[in-house]
C-alpha cells in the first residue's frame, strides 16, 4: 500500500480510495485527500503524531461513496 500511495503522491493524485477487508466490514472507504496530507506533512515532523492524526483521511460509507468523492473533489478545486 505505501508504494501505491506514495505514486500518488509523486504524481499529485488529489484522492486514493482505499477499501481493505476492515472497510468492508464497516460497510465504509477510506478516502486520503492527498492534497490536505502533503500540506499537513509540512508541520507534522513525527511518523508517530502523523499516523495518530491522520490528516486528510475520512471514511465514508460505502452507499454514500459517489457523493462523498465529489464533494471531495469540489473541495479540492475551489479556488
Amino acid at each position: 500500500m505505501g508504494k501505491q500511495l506514495k505514486y500518488a503522491d509523486q504524481y499529485d493524485i488529489p484522492l486514493a480510495i482505499l477499501y481493505g477487508s476492515n472497510e468492508k466490514t464497516a460497510g465504509q472507504v477510506t478516502v486520503k485527500d492527498m492534497v490536505v496530507g502533503r500540506e499537513k506533512a509540512k508541520a507534522i515532523g513525527d511518523r508517530k503524531d502523523w499516523i495518530t492524526a491522520r490528516p486528510g483521511q475520512t471514511t465514508i460509507p460505502r452507499p454514500q461513496l459517489v457523493d462523498g468523492i465529489r464533494r471531495l473533489l469540489a473541495e479540492i478545486d475551489r479556488p
